[in-house]
């Protein structure tokens, strides 16, 4: 017997043994008092059957039972089964989300209790009471009730009963989080010395959804990964659920859309499994907002009819207004404005949903979209009313206040509400897990915030702003990561980790991460017209908005221009992916000219196809409206910076109304951002033309995984590596090839070279970059060096080289992060090198051989590396027009066709000269 019911029973007995010394009771009394006692101790099992049936779920059969239970109790005045009973029911109603209804039997069981001094009793419907004013909103009444209940529990030493009473204050205070962590350690130690795994991470959960709020998302992140353990050590199927989706939402707050999806997946999973109808519905809302964000909203859509049918079904006001404005959101996003609005408007009417100032930022973006600016502005207002410290929302309150004030004519308040929310996006940043992988899409999470910023200031004429602004948004974790480039990859962190022990399937995540704990400071105006002046370059610049593009241009006299073009990045991105080469089923790049096959420095098949509508587009698209502001001399060069799709695309083959390519008119290479700079102009070596050169090429190719396409010999490699070492001082390089171009040569001759050329095959994985590869041969005398030499082991090299370049497949494509860069490109720079060549595509074996050769002929004859690269495209050109180019088939040999993917495809970033 346990609880009240034991409390009961002891009441009796107490009583019984009290009047034995001093009156002769007679045979029927005491029979009377046995058969109460014995009623008693029916009641106290009737009420442990109902409170396993509400263990269980069955609230329905539960409440029939207490309802019995309860009149039996109140006939017989049997005090502490009615006090039981009623804490019993007015638990099953703040399950069912019905708090007003639950009070009144939590305060007659707590008067009860007190009348009769039990103080177990009096702790439990403390702890209750606060649990329901809280749901009630009555956080000052919730306040006493859990400060009672835990100053109760103290008395009584009962730890889990310490445990839960201080995680409701935890969840109550509104104190400086900091201050609360002593709390919050006495509630886990608590849990954790009577073994309530559960409880425990229940503490942390409630704590680090906490921190993620006051956005402190490092401490969220670990608070949140001890829960998941805590959960995992019962198990705790549900509980482990919901923590995941609060992972998730760390990783949808750093930008990291597809990892939160796995992670919202796999609660998914779970809940599923479980059967619980308010988890599943939190799931379900939680799937559904990811592909919102990914912009899949039909496939977003169906999980939110779902996560709201379960609402429905539940019962729970609050529940169904919450899922009402979350799909709110959604028709908004569909285009559906009107029924948005309308929801919207009852749901914040009613004041049940917890996101009030969310509800109002929503609200106003409807409005504004509705063409209601008043409306849209007091909505915002509203918001920011609201939206007290949740620097998230506060930043979306302002940067909606700022396009209502801008739709309204009030440009100087628009332009300070904007510099409001930057300057919290900027808190924010700061606050971000401090590794590479959480940083890397912060922006793209953002972007229409710094997208409206900067059409708001292009407007206002503060071109200079506007340009600073797309400054503060690209590429900072590629910055921050150079800033802290002293510091080798390390193990993941547990919250790295957590996704390999996942139960719902979701796919592993990086087993390493890149530390950093400097932030870099972006380029201002003025510096990347330093930058233009020291290059002597002309800066392209460019932002992809929603529907329109950005370009500035700043010369090397100081000058910046602005233009804005009409044009949505949904285009754009489909004009890129016109020009890229496709794969075919052969594994092999097909000539439309010949239908035969060339050999491929890549996993990757290549296939020829010819785009162009899409080159010439594009480029009216991107130069032609500068073009007016670009040098007029032949060869100028440009520094590209380019954003979102266009980090995809290889400028050079962008061809005017008359045929002509850009790099015909123009010398191109390239930045992710214009404060890279800043990095790389340390690292330049001035004599690396007389230094030490490490040229590797055709390796023999390591053992792959019986699931990988094995990978071919590159005699075109061979040839370009023994004309490239016919153009190197004698004694100055050291030439690898076959067998002798193991990963461990490699890895102990990189550091002191200040030129490495590697012709060999590189295979990039889009969906793990770090595990993308160069394909080197394996060593006899190390089993750990495989062959492969991975991007995360090039992050861990330090190098001191003034070139690299690889002369492989897609060596500076695959997935573009939210810095602009992609795999090589970003470890290679990372390692230290000052410039970088390598290729947007897969790269044919032959005539890349041809290319080569001619670059380093132009560079070691004094050209600077950017004019040299020019040189040798453009001749490739010349000779492929000419049909002077003709590779070896089984039929003989075969012109290759001019085609951009032969001779447009290697890139130069980093320093030019």
């Amino acid at each position: 017997m346990t609880g009240a019911g034991a409390i009961g029973s002891a009441v009796i007995a107490l009583a019984f043994c009290l009047l034995a010394p001093a009156v002769p009771i007679r045979a029927e009394a005491v029979t009377t008092l046995f058969t109460a006692q014995d009623r008693a101790a029916a009641l106290d099992r009737q009420l442990e059957q109902a409170e396993a049936l509400v263990a269980a779920g069955s609230f329905d059969e539960a409440q029939t039972q207490l309802d019995r239970t309860l009149a039996a109790a109140r006939q017989s005045v049997f005090e502490p089964q009615v006090a039981r009973a009623l804490l019993d029911l007015s638990d099953i109603l703040l399950r069912r989300r019905q708090p007003a209804a639950a009070q009144s039997g939590a305060a007659e069981a707590l008067a009860i209790y007190d009348r009769l001094d039990l103080p177990r009793g009096v702790a439990r419907s403390s702890y209750l009471l606060a649990l329901i004013t809280r749901a009630s909103r009555d956080l000052a009444a919730a306040s006493v009730h859990a400060h009672r209940a835990l100053d109760t529990y103290d008395a009584l030493q009962d730890l889990a009963g310490i445990a839960r009473a201080a995680m409701l204050i935890l969840d109550l205070q509104d104190t400086d989080l900091d201050q609360s962590r002593l709390l919050l350690e006495r509630a886990v130690s608590s849990a954790r010395a009577t073994g309530d795994a559960t409880t425990e991470g229940l503490v942390l959960h409630r704590f680090g959804d906490r921190l993620f709020t006051a956005g402190r998302y490092e401490d969220a992140l670990g608070m949140l990964t001890r829960a998941a353990t805590a959960y995992e050590s019962v198990p705790a199927p549900i509980d482990l659920g919901t923590v995941y989706n609060s992972i998730g939402r760390v990783y949808r707050a750093h930008g990291r859309i597809d990892e939160a999806l796995k992670f919202q997946k796999a609660a998914l999973t779970l809940h599923q499994k479980e059967g619980d109808q308010y988890t599943l519905m939190q799931s379900l809302n939680a799937v559904a907002v990811v592909y919102q964000r990914l912009n899949e909203l039909a496939t977003a859509r169906s999980y939110m009819e779902q996560a709201l049918a379960l609402a429905e079904k539940i019962g729970s006001p609050a529940a169904q207004d919450f899922m009402r404005a979350n799909m709110a959101s959604l028709l908004a996003d569909l285009g559906q404005l009107a029924p948005a609005a309308e929801a919207l408007e009852q749901v914040i009417a009613r004041g049940l949903d917890a996101y009030p100032a969310t509800r109002y930022v929503q609200l106003s973006e409807v409005y504004l979209s509705m063409g209601r600016g008043r409306d849209a502005l007091a909505a915002a207002e509203q918001s920011l009313a609201l939206c007290g410290d949740t620097k998230d929302t506060c930043a979306a309150a302002y940067n909606a206040r700022s396009e209502a004030q801008a739709r309204l004519g009030n440009v100087p308040a628009a332009l300070d509400d904007l510099s409001a929310s930057l300057k919290m996006l900027e808190g924010l940043r700061a606050q971000l897990v401090p590794t590479d992988f959480f940083k890397q899409d912060f922006h793209r999470y953002y972007q229409r915030l710094y997208t409206s910023s900067i059409a708001l200031q292009v407007t206002a004429g503060e071109e200079r702003q506007a340009l600073e602004t797309a400054e503060l948004a690209r590429s900072r974790a590629f910055l921050d990561l150079l800033a802290s480039r002293s510091l080798p990859p390390a193990p993941a962190p547990a919250s790295m980790l957590l996704p390999l022990t996942f139960r719902g399937g979701a796919e592993q995540a990086a087993t390493a991460t890149l530390p950093v704990t400097t932030q870099a400071v972006p380029a201002t105006a003025n510096d990347l017209r330093a930058t233009a002046a020291r290059l002597g370059s002309t800066l392209v610049i460019y932002w992809v908005g929603w529907d329109e593009t950005f370009i500035w241009v700043v010369d090397p006299v100081g000058a910046i221009h602005t233009r804005r073009v009409r044009v949505r990045q949904s285009k754009l991105s489909a004009l890129v992916r016109e020009t890229w080469p496709f794969a075919d089923p052969s594994g092999t790049a097909s000539s439309p000219a010949t239908g035969r096959s060339l050999p491929m420095r890549g996993a990757t098949p290549l296939s020829l196809r010819e785009a162009p509508a899409a080159w010439r587009e594009l480029y009216t698209l991107l130069i032609a409206p500068v073009r007016d502001v670009l040098p007029t001399s032949p060869g100028a060069l440009l520094t590209i910076v380019p954003h979102d799709t266009l980090s995809s695309l290889s400028f050079a083959a962008l061809k005017n109304t008359r045929g002509r390519y850009l790099l015909e008119d123009y010398t191109l290479h390239y930045a992710p951002a214009g404060a890279m700079f800043q990095f790389t102009a340390p690292q330049q070596q001035p004599r690396s033309r007389a230094g030490e050169m490490l040229l590797v090429s055709d390796p023999v190719p390591p053992k792959l995984s019986a699931l990988d396409a094995p990978l071919p010999r590159l005699p075109g490699a061979r040839s370009e590596a023994a004309a490239i070492a016919r153009l190197i001082p004698a004694g100055h390089t050291l030439a690898l090839q076959d067998a002798a171009a193991t990963e461990t040569r490699v890895r102990q001759a990189a550091p002191d070279r200040a030129v490495l050329h590697f012709a060999t095959h590189a295979v990039v994985r889009d969906n793990d970059p770090f595990a993308s590869y160069l394909a080197l041969g394996p060593s006899s005398e190390d089993d750990a060096a495989d062959g492969i030499l991975t991007a995360q082991d090039v992050y861990g090299l330090r190098l001191h080289a003034d070139l690299v370049v690889l002369s492989a497949c897609r060596s500076a494509g695959g997935t573009v992060a939210g810095d602009g860069i992609a795999t090589f490109a970003r470890a290679f720079l990372y390692a230290g090198t000052a410039s970088f060549i390598a290729s947007v595509w897969d790269v044919a074996d032959e005539p890349t051989n041809r290319l080569m050769p001619d670059f380093y002929r132009a560079w070691m004859g004094g050209a600077t590396k950017a004019t040299a690269l020019r040189r040798a495209q453009l001749r490739l050109l010349a000779d492929l027009r000419a049909g002077r180019v003709r590779v070896d088939t089984p039929v003989g040999p075969v012109p290759v066709p001019e085609h951009p993917v032969f001779w447009a495809g290697f890139v130069l970033f980093g320093e030019p000269r």
